[in-house]
């Protein structure tokens, strides 16, 4: 009978210190999704930006194009940006 309360209190015990092991492999798992995901949003939010600025210039005419990319070169040697 004491052999088998020992047993079990054996196989018990494994699980209690093994359940701790897994968790911490989940935790790792769900924050390297957590990463991944906001790195894939960031991308799309660059990406979004880029396609925006594209779409604004597309819209204006040539001339405006133009009288924008000047401003654009000024101001950076002025240091503005």
């Amino acid at each position: 009978m004491k052999k088998w309360i020992y047993i079990i209190i054996g196989v018990i015990g494994m699980n209690v210190y093994s359940l701790p092991v897994y968790a911490q492999k989940e935790d790792k798992q769900i924050k390297r999704e957590v990463k991944k995901q906001q790195k894939k949003n960031e991308k799309a939010m660059k990406a979004g930006i880029k396609y925006g600025k594209k779409r604004h210039l597309s819209i204006q005419d040539k001339a405006t194009r133009k009288r924008m990319k000047r401003n654009l070169k000024r101001s950076n040697k002025q240091g503005i940006r």
